[in-house]
């Protein structure tokens, strides 16, 4: 095997392929020159249905013309499908473009189309009569009716939109200008099979050569996200897609290929791109790369993601990406060089379906916690919201108090800070059941309601005035009396202590014990939170429950 330079590792490819001419002077590189045609259809389907997406499929009718009709059916392939369904209103704009380079061109490629998808097509917006059947618009159809040209079909558009009419009716047009008899074939074929055999029948063939490309029907994809016990994943197993190459499509694009949603959410996974960027065999490289494709196509697919919407491309490689690492990142302890190996020995299908059973484990814990802490914080909903997503993510609440950004779970310290802050609200669940909240109760009332931690608040401002810790309804005296003790200076150390012991006897008799390691830094986060909510407070008048918050206050408080 080869050793490359350098400039050829995954990441400087990466970095070039960024720094790549705009999509629309690629266009216009290859459409100019004697041999335009030949370097357009040299084009793999994903390179260009990717240029045709950043471009524009308005801007892209001269590029179109010098497409072959299997890159067309490739590109529509990649286009209108959501699932196992393709989407009509998706594909009339490619037909409409096609139209544009005229009718001879137009009835080339959809007769190179499959035909259950162009009978399909006319079947879904059209009415088809076949006058050699003895069949006639009914006398109470309202919509206009035009004859074929060779009158053996009467047909009435069931489109809406006017401009689908015109679309509809001009496409038949064009049909029989091109070719009568593949016209009449395909108007027999809207008019007489079942549509769902049409889809049927589609979507057979297209799976077939998205399979060739890389991609898989969204069943299948959905192995990704299969729970793996790490367990069961080692270092030296053999499975990695390179040891295995049959597995990967050999059409798969090097990584100067890929769009740029693409690349940039590989550069940006840190464990994962470092390791990424130590492998110095040239094969593995290119295996690499092939797999990383591999698996964002499969992260797609499960997503019913669009391939060519740039915002799904990134959003699925940022999935994947970032899952993958954590997997990596977990199998080989953070060591880099084990990390190497792993990539080497371990395919990176498994990887993501580590790093997603990882963070599945998590989204458990937050499940049973989560219908008792509804009055929670915003933040920590937040979280809640973040772990139990369909594809759990990492809330940016956790670094920025305040933000409701998320991003992707992509390493082990993530998971340790998620696992944290689930354990302390755990014991914020469990510190208001000692107390004797009912928090299903509290979570039926209306709002305005108190949030889970106002009883901890509450019952720490009793224990630091010397009281038994409660969350009853605080009284304006009680106000008053800790307004008095902290005025001025703050809450005192021995008072801070007091109230911290008088918490952890409550929780003892309780007989709670899971996530005490978080207690103290929740009781000295609550006591100064109390001790900077009245120490300013003006000493000659009573305290005001309106001008607080963070406690339970009686009702006439309020």
């Amino acid at each position: 095997m080869s050793t490359p330079s350098k400039t050829s590792l995954p990441l400087d490819r990466f970095r070039t392929a960024l720094a790549s001419p705009r999509a629309d002077k690629r266009m216009d590189a290859l459409i100019s020159g004697d041999d335009a045609e030949d370097k357009v259809q040299a084009l793999a389907v994903t390179d260009l249905y990717h240029l045709i997406a950043e471009v524009g499929l308005g801007d892209s009718v001269e590029l179109l013309s010098l497409c072959s009709p299997e890159q067309i059916q490739g590109c529509v392939d990649m286009e209108i499908w959501d699932r196992d369904l393709p989407s009509i209103e998706a594909f009339l704009p490619w037909l409409a473009a096609l139209q544009e380079n005229g009718f001879e061109f137009f009835g080339k490629v959809w007769n190179g189309m499959d035909p259950e998808l162009t009978a399909l097509t006319l079947a879904r917006l059209c009415i088809i009569y076949d006058k050699s059947l003895g069949e006639e618009v009914p006398d109470n159809e309202d919509r206009d009716v035009f004859e074929t040209p060779d009158t053996f079909f009467q047909i009435v558009i069931t489109a809406q939109d006017e401009v689908q009419v015109k679309l509809i009716y001009s496409i038949i047009e064009d049909l029989y200008r091109y070719d009568l008899t593949e016209a009449r074939m395909t108007l027999m074929a809207a008019r007489a099979e079942p549509k769902a055999h049409l889809e049927e029948m589609s979507y057979r063939w297209r799976s077939g050569r998205m399979a060739d490309l890389g991609y898989v029907d969204f069943y299948e994809a959905l192995e990704v996200f299969r729970p793996l016990d790490p367990a069961q994943v080692s270092i030296g197993e053999g499975t990695a897609e390179f040891l295995g190459a049959a597995k990967i499509p050999s059409e798969l694009p090097i990584a100067s290929d890929l769009p740029a949603p693409m690349i940039e959410p590989i550069m940006g996974r840190g464990f994962f791109a470092k390791t990424l960027d130590a492998l110095q065999d040239g094969e593995e490289i290119e295996a690499m790369q092939g797999a990383l494709l591999y698996l964002v196509n499969r992260v797609l697919s499960a997503g019913s993601l669009s391939p060519g919407n740039s915002e799904a491309l990134e959003l699925a490689t940022l999935h994947a990406t970032a899952t993958a690492a954590l997997g990596l990142e977990y199998v080989s302890g953070g060591d880099e060089h084990r990390a190497i190996e792993a990539l080497r020995s371990i395919s990176l299908t498994r990887l993501h379906r580590v790093g997603y059973t990882l963070c599945l484990r998590l989204a458990r814990f937050a499940r049973m916690i989560a219908p008792r802490a509804i009055c929670a914080d915003a933040d920590t909903l937040l979280i809640l919201e973040a772990v139990l997503s369909k594809r759990p993510f990492y809330p940016e609440c956790l670094d920025e108090p305040g933000s409701t950004q998320m991003r992707p779970i992509e390493s082990r310290d993530d998971l340790a800070k998620l696992a944290d802050a689930l354990k302390a609200l755990a014991l914020r669940v469990a510190i208001a059941d000692a107390l004797g909240v009912d928090l299903n109760a509290l979570a039926a009332h209306p709002e305005p309601r108190p949030e889970l931690d106002d009883f901890a608040r509450t019952a720490l401002l009793r224990a630091a005035s010397g009281k038994v810790p409660s969350a009853a309804p605080l009284q304006r005296s009680e106000l008053n009396a800790f307004r008095d003790m902290v005025s001025g200076a703050g809450l005192q150390s021995d008072k801070r202590n007091a109230a911290a012991a008088k918490l952890v006897e409550l929780l003892d008799e309780a007989g709670v014990v899971e996530a005490r390691d978080s207690l103290a830094s929740l009781t000295a986060a609550w006591l100064g939170e109390l001790s900077d909510l009245f120490k300013d407070l003006a000493t000659d008048v009573p305290v005001e429950a309106k001008f607080l918050s963070g406690l339970v206050f009686a009702t006439d408080m309020a």
